[in-house]
């Protein structure tokens, strides 16, 4: 076959056109050093607290899970295989990111239900999430500092346009998805034996 240009730039004009026409995923992610961000919502009660614990996956990567027995009695199950002191809560945080328009979901940990105290960090997410609410900030986390940092953006917030949202119904639906695989619903969910060390 001959080389032919014109084919290259056919594709690569194809490969452009997906990319902007693909629907967007939630992803679940945190706050990254580089983006300026914007948190769904006005007010922290927007946002919904769910209960998570954090355990390894198989690939070894620490995952946050969420709680959500399929019944009472499963959830028991869950919560004592676990250990109510092993359960955090978080808030379940959709952000828009400025530069490449995506969107992720960000489970901002708070203590747990039976935790005997709560960190600085927890404080520092409850009043970072109003503000992410009202304008673009730059949030990460300093490993040295151990706290979050926010920075503002060098122009006026009026010129950095609004994210587009979707309307509340379809991002609940959206968020529900890209939560699912997520979920532990039973006590025989793989994450459960791997925490009573059924397998490793």
């Amino acid at each position: 076959m001959v080389f032919n240009p014109d084919k290259h730039r056919k594709t690569k004009q194809r490969i452009a056109e997906l990319a902007t026409t693909k629907k967007k995923v939630w992803s679940i992610d945190k706050p990254k050093h580089g983006d300026f961000i914007r948190a769904w919502g006005t007010k922290l009660t927007d946002l919904d607290l769910v209960n998570i614990f954090v355990q390894r996956n198989g690939a070894g990567k620490e995952v946050e899970w969420l709680i959500q027995g399929k019944d009472e009695d499963e959830e028991n199950k869950i919560l004592d295989a676990i250990g109510l002191k092993n359960i955090k809560s978080a808030f379940v945080i959709p952000c828009f990111i400025r530069s490449n328009k995506n969107k992720f979901i960000w489970l901002g940990k708070q203590a747990g239900p039976k935790a005997a105290h709560e960190y600085p960090t927890h404080v520092q997410i409850r009043e970072i999430i109003p503000v992410l609410q009202k304008k673009w900030q730059k949030v990460y986390f300093d490993n040295d500092a151990k706290e979050y940092v926010m920075e503002d953006p060098r122009v006026s917030q009026e010129s950095m346009k609004q994210p587009d949202w979707p309307d509340e119904k379809t991002m609940k639906h959206e968020i529900a998805k890209a939560l699912e695989e997520r979920m532990i619903e039973t006590s025989n969910h793989e994450i459960i034996k791997r925490t009573t060390g059924e397998i490793i």
